[in-house]
């Protein structure tokens, strides 16, 4: 009897490897959905119960569902199915082929704690209704993650600060393994993106996401005059999705975007973490409690993440205002 975990992005995995609950014979599947997790093939290094599915598998769900189908016999007695994202199709795949008696969610990120939803166009969405009429297929379509009828309860890092939606099934407490955090501590000191100058008490800025030139430049403004006056060294973590190269100085570090912020707060090397309503700021929070954590916003971003913005503040997260800076 053995547990399956399906991650889609590094945050995935790493809360998957740590969890308090998971037994070392239980399965952690990387799936690289977008041709963007190279990085996490040497993950598989840390344990034989870590799989990784390439992008040229991922990207065709006949040949994803072919290679659970070869995973499934060589861990054929699965009960559970942890998930991260109840409306991704390899979610689905992998809860019909493994038919596990129980599906747990486990939070995907801010959505938890926000009052976002994931919208398909009419089209797909058509497309995903027919198919939930299939009765040999599993399938539910969603627009708050963790919400599937398939889902038996979720695990959260901050559970009494979650939205309406996810109390109406068991809301509990995610814990992770102190033993299993040192482990992936000594992961990524030993694949270190850049182990000749390694990053060491420096300041971790989350380059903010298709946003507009005006926040852009005042998010740069603020970050490093937040760097000035700690005498820190800056470094710039862009989204791993994002398509626009963040805009860095001479003597400022780029993070490769596949890397995960989470690791420079799980080393202890970045001791102030700024964002602006990413999800690295609330799990840097659960993370370290030495670590100092910044959110900048404007007016508008806060109105419009009100919810998140109630959230981080309630955990302590520093807030700053980017017009009044």
């Amino acid at each position: 009897m053995r547990s399956i975990f399906i991650c889609y992005t590094p945050y995935h995995f790493l809360l998957s490897y740590m969890f308090k609950h998971r037994r070392d014979n239980d399965l952690i599947i990387i799936v690289d959905q977008y041709g963007k997790l190279d990085f996490w093939d040497s993950a598989t290094s840390i344990s034989k119960n870590i799989k990784f599915i390439k992008h040229q598998i991922a990207r065709s769900p006949l040949l994803f569902a072919k290679q659970l189908s070869k995973i499934k016999k060589e861990y054929p007695a699965v009960t559970k199915v942890y998930l991260f994202n109840d409306k991704a199709a390899h979610s689905w795949i992998t809860l019909n082929i493994f038919r596990a008696r129980a599906t747990f969610y486990i939070e995907d990120g801010s959505s938890a704690y926000s009052n976002s939803k994931v919208v398909s166009s009419h089209i797909k969405k058509a497309l995903l209704s027919i198919a939930s009429k299939i009765p040999i297929i599993k399938y539910e379509y969603v627009e708050v993650l963790g919400t599937s009828k398939e889902i038996s309860g979720g695990y959260y890092l901050f559970p009494q600060n979650v939205r309406f939606e996810h109390k109406e099934k068991p809301v509990l407490q995610y814990e992770k393994d102190d033993q299993r955090l040192d482990d992936l501590k000594k992961f990524f000191l030993a694949n270190d993106t850049n182990p000749s100058e390694p990053y060491e008490s420096e300041i971790l800025a989350l380059a903010p996401s298709s946003k507009g030139k005006v926040f852009l430049d005042q998010f740069k403004r603020i970050t490093e005059k937040i760097a000035a006056e700690k005498d820190l060294p800056l470094v710039i973590k862009e989204h791993p999705l994002d398509q626009n190269k963040a805009t860095t100085t001479t003597n400022q570090k780029t993070l490769p975007k596949q890397y995960p912020a989470e690791a420079l707060v799980i080393t202890g090397k970045s001791k102030v973490v700024i964002g602006n309503f990413t999800t690295t700021l609330h799990a840097a929070k659960f993370l370290s409690e030495d670590c100092i954590i910044i959110n900048i916003s404007t007016k508008k971003g806060k109105e419009s993440n009100i919810e998140l913005y109630r959230f981080l503040s309630s955990i302590n997260v520093q807030q700053i205002d980017a017009e009044a800076n």
